[in-house]
């Protein structure tokens, strides 16, 4: 499974949210069963058989399953009403509304939720923003990324505004599937303001196996950052 990022030294249990969470993981719930058994027999951990049997058996909670977004509410519910903290894969919900439900169920168990891409919290974040300061006017920001599982692992599309600012006046989204899309193509729109003339960023995913390359293009220079595939196996180019 793509959740198993490492395992605990002397065991088979897989981590998950590695160096961030580092959360090891011992139950599964899935409403296939035979899925389930499958990802348990893995890490020789204990299958739940109702989604919310591991009450009182668990310290934290991890949604990782692309389609349960609808559902997600109504899954995490119990779990937050008993104060489980709780991570909640992106996208976690498909309206508003699905987000107040899952933040007053958060809020009767005074349970901390995270909703979060790895990609926000990696080190070329803080770097990239300092380095902009060297292209000038910014012209394009072209990124190229690993999107396998769209819209699950195209982590990019929230580390670009984590560089770049939240202050998106349009975005346009291309994609040939709901669930396993091949190629995708995401354009945000940046308005611009003071001297810095309005731009686009660009960011096409495929098939590659690197999880990112991001070129910013500048009056006065270019920056560039690329990482290969997976946490431990950085290398900027």
């Amino acid at each position: 499974s793509d959740i198993i990022e490492g395992t605990k030294q002397g065991t088979s249990r897989g981590n998950f949210g590695m160096p961030f969470l580092n959360m090891e993981i011992t139950h599964v719930w899935d409403p296939d069963p035979k899925a389930a058994e499958r990802f348990a027999k893995q890490l020789d951990i204990t299958v739940a058989k109702k989604y919310d049997d591991m009450l009182g058996k668990i310290d934290g909670l991890i949604f990782a399953d692309m389609l349960n977004v609808p559902y997600m509410k109504t899954l995490a519910k119990p779990y937050l009403e008993a104060g489980v903290p709780t991570y909640l894969g992106r996208p976690f919900a498909y309206s508003l509304r699905d987000i107040d439900d899952i933040l007053e169920s958060a809020a009767k168990g005074n349970t901390p939720i995270i909703a979060t891409a790895k990609y926000e919290h990696y080190k070329e974040v803080p770097a990239l923003r300092n380095k902009i300061k060297n292209v000038g006017r910014i012209r394009i920001v072209q990124v190229a990324a690993n999107t396998l599982d769209f819209p699950m692992h195209f982590h990019i599309q929230f580390m670009m505004p984590k560089i770049l600012g939240y202050d998106i006046k349009q975005v346009s989204l291309f994609y040939e599937s709901e669930t396993r899309s091949q190629y995708v193509h995401e354009t945000y729109l940046y308005p611009g303001k003071d001297k810095q003339p309005p731009y686009v960023c660009t960011i096409d995913g495929s098939g590659i196996p690197d999880s990112y390359h991001i070129r910013i293009v500048g009056d006065q220079g270019i920056e560039t950052a690329s990482m290969l595939r997976g946490y431990d196996t950085w290398q900027e180019r």
